[in-house]
């Protein structure tokens, strides 16, 4: 028998429990999930099922292209550490208006922390972002 995708995804990261798992996958809160970028992407796989249509993409070096009307259902941010900051500013003022209709979903290999200590990342977009967070690390064999 075949194991759904998402214990599949949980196998391969450390430090995610069964129950975080569901809840992340369950909740409209905002996440960030923090980890080198082979285990963040299947966490993105596993959990593409369960989010909300329409699904934005970001992805660094990019244009931040956002709904007029906050009608998106997921933004995806993918290393969210490169935004630049104008771009920063933009997305939290957008977030406000979006507020309870769009999940967010940012990803990083770097922490944030530190670029917010250092000033060069938004405190409220920080604090946006970051309501459940998962510290991901690739298991050893």
């Amino acid at each position: 028998m075949n194991e759904p995708r998402s214990v599949v995804a949980l196998r391969m990261v450390g430090g995610v429990t069964e129950e975080e798992w569901r809840v992340a996958r369950g909740s409209t809160a905002s996440l960030l999930l923090a980890g080198p970028d082979a285990v963040v992407d299947g966490i993105l796989d596993a959990l593409r099922p369960h989010l909300r249509e329409p699904i934005e993409v970001w992805n660094s070096g990019s244009d931040l292209v956002l709904s007029p009307d906050g009608g998106t259902g997921t933004l995806i941010l993918r290393n969210v550490a490169a935004m630049p900051r104008d771009d920063q500013h933009r997305l939290c003022d957008w977030l406000a208006v979006a507020a309870g209709r769009t999940r967010v979903v940012s990803t990083t290999w770097h922490p944030l922390f530190p670029l917010l200590e250092a000033g060069t990342f938004v405190e409220a977009l920080y604090y946006r972002l970051n309501v459940l967070c998962f510290q991901l690390t690739e298991l050893e064999s």
